[in-house]
This record gives C-alpha cells, structure tokens and sequence, in this order.
C-alpha cells in the first residue's frame, strides 16, 4: 500500500465488509458498503455514554475485553478498532529469535481468527507506539512485522490492518512507509505536537501519500508539561482540559486534509491511571463526567455543550500554586484552597481531597489514600501532611449531579525529626 515513489497503491477488496476505497481524488473507509468517518475514542467502557455523544467508533487497547465490548458495541452500532499488542521494537529477541517469534505470530493470529468474523470489528491495529526502527538501522524487527501483517490479510481478507505511531516524526514515517508497505493505512497519536501534524505528514508527500487516521488526540501528556523541581509533571484543571479538546479539534483536527484522513479518536475514554488517575480520564471511577464529555459531545454532534457542573480556576496549598515546588515539613498543618471560575462554590457541590503519593516511575500504578477528607462549605480546608519524606499530590474533586472537576497540586515533604 505504500510506496517509496509518490503514487500510493491502495489494497482493495470491494467484497470485503471493511476497505480502503482510492477514488484519484481522495481516500475513503468503506464499511458495510457506505463511506464510514470515525468520530469515535480509546478506552474500555461506557459505551452507551459514547453513543448518546455522536460517536461511531471505540479504539480498545486490550484484546481480552474485546469479547463484551464487541457485544455491546454491535448493539449500539458501534465500530470497534481492535489493538493487537506487540513488544517493542527494541525487544529484538521477539523477532530474531524463531521460537519466540513463532510463538508472538501464533497469538496474534489466534486473536485475528477469534474475531475476526464480528460484525462490530472496523480494522485490526498492530502495535502502538512500536519505536520502528529507522531506515539507518539494520534489525529482524521489520521482517517479522510485515510476516504478520501478510498472515493477518491471508487470515482476515475483511478488515485493513494499521499501526500507530507517535506525533508524525519524519524519519519514522519514511522508513514505515519504505520498509511496511504492505500495510493499509497509518495511524498517528498526537498530543501537544498535534499543531505541527499536517505540516510534517505533508512534508513526506512525496514518499507516502496515502491515507491515515489520528489515533490518540487530546490533551498534553506528562512528559509536554512543566515540572516541579523533583520532577513531577503539573497536571492542567479537568476544565483547562476541556477547553484543550475544543480548540484543538477546532484548529487542528477539523482542517486535516479530508481527502487522507479516515477520522480521528479521542483520549481516554473511561478512567485509567496514567501519571495520575486523573490526568487522562473523562469520567470518573464511579462513572461521572468532566466537562470534555461535553465538549467531545459537541465535537460529535454539533449541538451547543451543556455541561452544568463546576469549573474550577485553580488551587493553592499554603497561598502556593503548582508551579512554586511546594516543600512541606512533614506533620505540619497545610491550607488547601479552591477558587472556581464564578469565584464562589456552585450550589449543592461536593468537594473532595486526598493525599496520594506521587507514583513518579510507576506511572501506571495507582496510589493509595494516605490522608482525606471534604470542603465543610466553603473553598479551604487544612490537612496534616505524612509523616514520611517524599513526593506526594493533593487531588480535588468538585461533584454536582453527575458532573464533576478536578485538579491536584504536588508538593514534596521533608522529614524535620532530626531537627535539621
């Protein structure tokens, strides 16, 4: 499907119930015989919440809840991308050595061959954020990549096959498009870089020209964002969040190029502990929503936002922002203060804190509760620090009738018990 030349071949099988259609002037994803966009996100759960926002399309990451989530999905008449997981590419061993590749091969195909059939299924996506090696590096990876590529068309003549790769980085497009030509189409996440996208998708033109989907969009990730002294990342207000998702579609994803981009996925949809358990997550563990739920749904359907819940400015700890590497003693009494956009708490707003700490190198682990409590009324409160030295956040949820806000501030504690 790629090409080192400019012309771009496409692998079209009208008969199948998921294709690429190549019409000489423009890309489309055919899926039961009509052109099918994706308006859709990543994640793993309420789906109903997804299709009551004018969506079409869930991306899900883990292979194992595909069986429930394809269930629900066809009721809803959603479409369903598909990850198949594969180490990275830098983890030679899986694709040099035959044994270990053999056994790689038989679980993806054995995932291929299982739902393959499912009317729900869009397209297979292999890999996320593999690291593909770039043309100046000799290793087994691309051969083993494009032999299970082949087997999953020789297995699956139905749905077209992607990948997806960070941000649009040139070298590694180029040698995607080179070195795996045998795939359908490309899939790009993008974040904070996601104004530079089209520029460095175009500059390549005239190696690859074929068609794409943005599959990871949203707000900036840990590594985009400022840092404290100990480096942890601050993490923006659930409701600057928002506004991110709006005027990031607005003026970045609305003006892709129509005639190669098949859609694009939001990201996260459900909650998930990346860095923090908020920092990704458009609905809570409980199910309710931030404002980006609101602003996806406008995105979607085109009707006005109406999300009625609490946005807040920003919070203090002991009159600090984020930005001001808060240190602390440890045991020492800290003021916690909460300023929303009206100035004043909503009506009938719950307002909650915890103490975690800071998950630094297990970004993926959750924390547990050190410390909590409730804003009795008004917008401060005051909490007791640990007793032990290191990094540690403060969260703030603000909850009205199902919506709800957040925002966390790091600050590092030090242990004063020797008196230093």
């Amino acid at each position: 499907m790629f090409t080192s030349c400019s012309k771009h071949e496409t692998r079209s099988f009208k008969s199948a119930s998921v294709y690429i259609q190549d019409s000489g002037s423009g890309f489309k994803l055919i899926r039961n015989g009509k052109p099918f966009v994706i308006k859709g996100a990543g994640g793993n759960e309420h789906l109903e919440e997804l299709k009551l926002a004018g969506a079409n399309t869930i991306r899900v990451y883990n292979p194992d809840e595909l069986p429930l989530i394809l269930q629900n999905a066809e009721r809803l008449d959603l479409a369903v991308i598909a990850d198949i997981p594969l180490p990275q590419a830098h983890d030679i061993e899986f694709y040099s050595d035959q044994k270990k590749f053999d056994s790689l091969k038989t679980e993806v195909l054995q995932i291929v061959n299982r739902f393959k059939d499912h009317p729900a299924l869009l397209y297979w996506n292999l890999g996320n954020e593999l690291m593909y090696p770039t043309l100046s590096f000799t290793t087994d990876f691309s051969a083993g990549f494009n032999e299970l590529i082949n087997e999953i068309h020789q297995l699956d003549k139905n749905h077209p096959v992607s990948t997806s790769i960070i941000g649009g980085n040139r070298r590694r497009l180029v040698s995607i498009a080179i070195s795996s030509a045998n795939l359908d189409f490309l899939s790009f996440n993008s974040f904070g870089n996601l104004h530079e996208l089209q520029e460095k998708i175009e500059s390549v033109s005239f190696i690859w020209d074929g068609p794409y989907v943005i599959s990871e969009w949203g707000i900036n990730g840990p590594w985009e964002e400022e840092r404290t002294s100990w480096y942890a990342p601050i993490e923006q207000t659930s409701t600057k969040k928002a506004e991110h998702f709006k005027t990031r579609y607005n003026q970045y994803i609305s003006k892709l190029d129509s005639k190669r981009c098949l859609g694009s996925l939001a990201f996260y949809w459900g909650n998930k502990q990346e860095t923090t358990s908020t920092w990704y997550s458009i609905f809570s563990p409980d199910g309710d929503r931030t404002e980006s739920y609101y602003e996806l749904s406008q995105i979607w359907k085109g009707n006005d936002s109406n999300y009625k819940g609490p946005r807040i400015n920003y919070a203090l700890l002991n009159g600090q922002g984020a930005k001001n590497d808060i240190i602390l003693n440890s045991g020492s009494e800290a003021i916690l203060e909460l300023e929303f956009l009206n100035s004043k708490s909503p009506d009938n707003t719950l307002i909650e804190w915890e103490v975690k700490r800071e998950a630094w190198f297990k970004a993926y682990n959750n924390q547990p509760n050190i410390s909590s409590g409730v804003f009795n009324g008004t917008n401060s409160t005051s909490f007791v620090t640990p007793s032990i030295e290191g990094p540690y956040r403060v969260f703030i949820k603000a909850s009205k009738n199902g919506d709800f806000a957040t925002t966390n501030i790091p600050f590092y504690v030090l242990n004063s018990s020797d008196g230093k």
